[in-house]
């Protein structure tokens, strides 16, 4: 079995030790970048380019309002660089730790992106040190939460997972390929928001994962079907406008991510995919 916790023996990795704004002024600098959010439930990734950052000193949060992105400053555990190299496909992250989530953040750069000429030259300019892999795997090891659950929640899980094609999210992300439906995706964890909107293409099912990707490649979503509990649809009016939400929540109910599409006539088609009561 593969270890997840396995870096190439070839990578190279740093640990931050000033701030995360300091961190990100330098190396971001307006460029293309692939972020990756993750929780308990859901993923959400695209390639973004931030744009102007706002520190709000007295709330602790670092925010790119324009894109969609909110860190809670106070929440950041550790900040590590990650250098790869698989067979000639060079690449650099940041990942940013985050409540027994070693990777609630990942910026990721690489040649086709974005170059990474930037984004490396401004890393390197940051206090930092060296750690060699099995540092850096016993630290992933010792700091990921499993999450626990009972053994009916355990059990309940085990068979959403067998029945993932038939999650409702699996017709409702079919409708909106066929019908061209734009979504608007916020994802909401502990310390992170993210949000960003796909234009569905394609839709894949592994496992218990049911991921939804755009047409050009450049944004996914991910839930995982074997902890989504609960799934809510309401009609909600933002700013003026008519929207269908869904709700993505686990077993406690807490929200993980939502969904928006424009108009009030999606909650009628897609309710239709909810079981019945």
């Amino acid at each position: 079995m593969k270890d997840p916790y396995a870096i190439p023996i070839n990578s190279r990795i740093l640990r931050f030790t000033g701030s995360l704004p300091a961190l990100l002024d330098q190396a971001i600098d307006g460029q293309p970048l692939y972020l990756h959010a993750r929780n308990d439930l859901t993923e959400l990734a695209g390639i973004v380019s931030l744009g102007a950052a706002i520190h709000d000193e007295a709330e602790g949060e670092f925010l790119f309002p324009e894109d969609g992105l909110c860190i809670s400053l106070r929440e950041v555990e550790a900040i590590h660089a990650v250098s790869l190299d698989h067979n000639g496909n060079p690449s650099l992250s940041l990942e940013v730790a985050m409540d027994g989530e070693p990777r609630r953040l990942t910026l990721l750069a690489t040649p086709e992106i974005n170059g990474m000429k930037q984004f490396a030259v401004g890393i390197a300019g940051q206090p930092s040190e060296i750690l060699v892999m099995e540092e850096y795997v016993s630290w992933k090891k010792g700091f990921t939460r499993i999450p626990m659950v009972c053994p009916c929640c355990k059990e309940a899980q085990e068979k959403r997972s067998l029945l993932a094609e038939h999650n409702p999210l699996v017709a409702i992300f079919r409708n909106a390929i066929d019908n061209r439906t734009s979504l608007r995706c916020e994802f909401l964890s502990s310390g992170l928001n993210f949000s960003s909107w796909i234009e569905p293409a394609r839709l894949r099912i592994t496992n218990s994962k049911i991921e939804l990707i755009c047409e050009n490649g450049t944004a996914m979503l991910q839930v995982d079907a074997a902890r989504c509990h609960l799934l809510t649809i309401k009609r909600q009016t933002i700013d003026g406008e008519r929207v269908t939400q869904i709700g993505i929540h686990d077993s406690l109910a807490h929200r993980h991510m939502t969904l928006s599409a424009k108009g009030w006539d999606k909650a009628a088609v897609w309710g239709q995919f909810f079981p019945k009561p």
